[in-house]
């Protein structure tokens, strides 16, 4: 787990939204497997109630990523989801209410 309780990597915020998206979708059994050790992994890295509070990424948040992982050229995804986080948190609040929920319980443990 993090050291400090404001290191929440926005772009671990964008990508667990993103993976909770997708497993609303069709897919095959080992994909969906891939996709929880990956919540598994950031719930490991960032703790449990961070990743629970996160909603799933809405449609018009993906349609953005979309647009901007086209646009974004040579800029890696992590790039892309951090320096569009804004954009990202005022279409799902969930991601700074997640931080501020997993910051409050931090100080209190």
């Amino acid at each position: 787990m993090m050291a400090a309780a404001d290191q929440f990597p926005d772009y671990a915020l964008v990508t667990i939204s993103l993976l909770k998206r997708h497993l609303r979708e069709e897919m095959s059994p080992e994909t969906r497997i891939r996709f929880l050790e990956s919540l598994e992994f950031w719930e490991a890295d960032l703790g449990a109630d961070l990743v629970e509070a996160i909603e799933p990424m809405c449609d018009r948040a993906h349609h953005i990523l979309i647009e901007a992982l086209k646009i974004g050229g040579t800029a890696s995804a992590v790039d892309i989801f951090s320096d569009r986080f804004s954009a990202f948190a005022a279409l799902n609040p969930s991601l700074i209410g997640s931080m501020k929920a997993a910051s409050i319980l931090r100080t209190i443990h």
